[in-house]
């Protein structure tokens, strides 16, 4: 019977390796794990596209840092994918319909695999080969958003998560990137002037006219808008004969 002989690590790996094992090495991940807290495997085939990285895509300043001081917070995501490489210092070619259809395929796969649903983004009919949006938290995508395949990043708020800036005091609605502060003039009738006041908190990122709007708070004073938006507790101008947009034309602001 011949003695047990234990060899040393450097060649335990060396088998390793020969055998078609993925190791990786010390302090390092192996090539289908992911940049996370913990490691994620990366979905079969996709070794080539889920390259981890260190930093963080291009992201919106303000949206990314909140969501990452509260990483539990779901939020819509529009993650743009990679679709050029680099010839020299000067100038970047155009990827493939085959690699970019690829490097779409893995991302979907891949966040699919985190448990969230990614759609493909589409633009007036025609599929886009590099936008996917998924509604997630950035603690269950971060080890996709760490890859070289993701060019960069837009935040938006979720539905309830909108609905919810509309209730936020003055100084909430401004800590928070995803609600937009609204401020308007005032008519102040004991005074016979208008001021620029806080009006209120509306839901974030939203798609607001160019349009000047009158609208009559609860208190029953006379607004102007210069943008269409109009938080809550606003209702139609019921004032119209004193609250149009003559109104704060024949009187200056308050304090001149």
């Amino acid at each position: 019977m011949f003695p047990l002989r234990l060899l040393p690590l450097p060649a335990v790996l060396s088998l390793l390796v020969a055998c078609g094992a993925d190791v990786a090495e010390p302090g390092t991940t192996s090539a289908n794990e992911l940049h996370s807290g913990s490691a994620v495997r990366v979905v079969s085939g996709c070794e080539d596209v889920l390259v981890p990285r260190e930093a963080l895509p291009h992201c919106d300043g303000e949206t990314c840092a909140q969501v990452q001081r509260e990483p539990e917070r779901t939020v819509h995501w529009y993650l743009t994918l990679e679709k050029f490489y680099p010839i020299n210092e000067y100038q970047d070619g155009t990827l493939s319909a085959v690699v970019l259809e690829h490097q779409i395929d893995c991302v979907l796969r891949q966040l699919q695999n985190l448990g969230v649903a990614p759609e493909r983004r589409e633009s007036g009919g025609l599929r886009k080969f590099d936008d996917i949006t998924v509604e997630a938290s950035f603690e269950q995508i971060q080890s996709v958003l760490y890859t070289t395949v993701v060019n960069r990043t837009e935040l938006s708020c979720v539905e309830a998560d909108c609905q919810r800036c509309e209730t936020l005091s003055e100084s909430e609605c401004y800590a928070d990137a995803f609600c937009s502060p609204i401020g308007a003039q005032r008519l102040n009738d004991a005074l016979g002037c208008w001021e620029n006041r806080y009006a209120g908190c509306y839901r974030g990122r939203a798609v607001c006219t160019d349009a000047l709007v009158t609208a009559v708070s609860a208190d029953g004073a006379c607004w102007l808008f210069f943008d269409g938006c109009q938080p809550p507790g606003f209702r139609g101008n019921s004032r119209a004969a004193e609250c149009d947009y003559a109104s704060f034309d024949t009187v200056s602001q308050c304090g001149q």
